[in-house]
């Protein structure tokens, strides 16, 4: 017979699942949205739109709690390139404001959480990019890694209150939540507001904005939430998380990105690879699969003549028909004249370029992580670069372990690898959004739970379920 003590234990549990529900700030969901809205307007009439948002920005900071500016600094900075004022992002401000409230102004107590490791390498990295003012009189590359550190203090500082497994995984869903929506409202607001981005080609959330990288924060968020989706969350949540990757999906379409289809297609053949493999999740996956194939039929028998049809028909030429018959647009050479330049010189080699130097390609950029990182800072930068994201991948490990998870699971790596896989089409992993990237796949690497064993039956919650339907039918 059921216990009383086990029954309470399973609605307790039932309860902390269903706390992410608890822990979405609708004030904060609020002002995601009007702050879009306001900075769009601004981008499509008047500057004017701008600096309103900007001072609705600045009192913000006032309202919400210094606990939410992480959630709110994920979900913004999809819309980073439109808060600006005068090349001043206002994205940056949140770091700085919570920097002096957390390690200024409050107790001792937040200051001995700066990881002495990571806080001595942004240091060298800092002086060793100083050489860029003094020789060009650049600032650009110095604020670079300021602005880096405070992103990087503030989104591991979100973890040190946990203390519990349920403390972690409800901060992480939070976090890929207020990602996934950030992206969801910015592109929403861009098709409704600003006109220009529907007379786009590829859709931006801007005509400055880049199509690539906004359909790498598209596959980033659905890669994330799919491994979620196998690990123990409420049913609540995973409707919620199902919901979610509808409007990514349809944002990484528009933007017509080859890298948004091969990271689509990676994630989709991870998710059937390991869910087949799974007894627990293998007709789940199949089922899914077998719903996904039959959509596809339907689509191509009876959707010819819509506006989703032509933009497939677009994307599938720009892989079977790519300009000038090169699938890279000319990156291939452009790779290899960086290559030239490096290989051909110690200086460059082990320094970088020295800021004055100009672009080997004619001031093209290689659209390649790797390349560019590498060219900008020499094997001695990117030695002190490895260093700084090392040592935050091990400051969280550490800090999961003390919250009990001590396994890190292969199915979680999903994320993380597309982070390296996105660099071949990206720019510099010091960014705000590929260091956020980073850093959500380093969670899910620890604190997804992934089970190949079939689930067992929980006599307890069978009870519970026969005992509610009684008095169902007694009512």
């Amino acid at each position: 017979m059921m216990t009383q003590k086990s029954t309470t234990n399973i609605l307790q549990d039932e309860s902390k699942n269903n706390s992410i529900l608890n822990g979405i700030n609708w004030k904060t969901t609020v002002l995601i949205i009007v702050l879009n809205v306001i900075f769009q307007l601004s981008e499509s009439y008047s500057i004017i739109f701008g600096f309103i948002g900007a001072a609705l920005f600045l009192v913000s900071l006032l309202i919400i709690d210094t606990d939410q500016y992480v959630y709110y600094y994920v979900a913004i900075a999809c819309s980073r390139r439109l808060m600006e004022i005068y090349n001043i992002p206002l994205l940056s401000v949140i770091t700085i404001i919570f920097f002096a409230q957390r390690y200024i102004l409050s107790e001792n107590i937040y200051r001995s959480r700066i990881n002495k490791q990571v806080l001595l390498s942004f240091v060298l990295l800092l002086l060793y990019s100083m050489r860029f003012f003094f020789l060009n009189y650049s600032f650009s590359a110095p604020i670079l890694v300021i602005k880096l550190f405070f992103c990087i203090l503030m989104l591991a500082d979100c973890f040190n209150d946990c203390k519990t497994k349920e403390d972690v995984t409800k901060t992480l869903d939070l976090l890929i939540f207020y990602f996934s929506l950030g992206v969801t409202i910015a592109c929403t607001v861009s098709l409704l507001i600003n006109s220009s981005t529907g007379n786009l080609e590829r859709f931006s959330l801007s005509e400055e904005n880049s199509t690539n990288i906004l359909s790498i924060y598209a596959a980033s968020g659905i890669s994330v939430i799919a491994t979620r989706l196998f690990s123990e969350i409420s049913k609540t949540m995973k409707i919620v998380m199902v919901v979610m990757i509808a409007p990514l999906l349809y944002v990484g379409f528009l933007t017509q990105s080859r890298t948004f289809i091969v990271m689509l297609a990676i994630i989709f053949a991870w998710v059937m690879a390991f869910g087949v493999a799974s007894e627990r999740y293998r007709n789940i996956v199949v089922k899914v699969f077998i719903a996904v194939m039959v959509g596809v039929i339907l689509f191509l028998i009876f959707g010819k003549n819509t506006s989703f049809y032509e933009l497939m028909n677009k994307i599938i030429e720009r892989f079977t028909n790519p300009k000038d018959d090169d699938i890279t647009n000319g990156r291939d050479i452009i790779w290899k004249l960086y290559m030239a330049r490096m290989l051909g010189s110690a200086k460059f080699m082990f320094f970088g370029n020295d800021g004055v130097t100009p672009s080997p390609a004619g001031g093209s950029m290689a659209h390649n992580m790797y390349l560019e990182m590498f060219y900008t800072y020499g094997l001695v930068g990117l030695v002190i670069i490895i260093w700084i994201y090392a040592t935050l991948f091990v400051t969280l490990k550490k800090r999961f372990a003390e919250c009990g998870f001590n396994k890190s699971m292969v199915f979680g790596t999903l994320p993380f690898i597309l982070v390296w896989v996105a660099g071949m089409g990206s720019h510099t992993l010091l960014g705000t959004m590929p260091t956020i990237e980073f850093f959500v796949g380093v969670c899910c690497i620890y604190c997804t739970k992934f089970s190949y064993e079939k689930k067992k039956p929980d006599r307890d919650s069978d009870l519970i379920d026969k005992g509610n339907l009684t008095r169902r039918l007694r009512n």
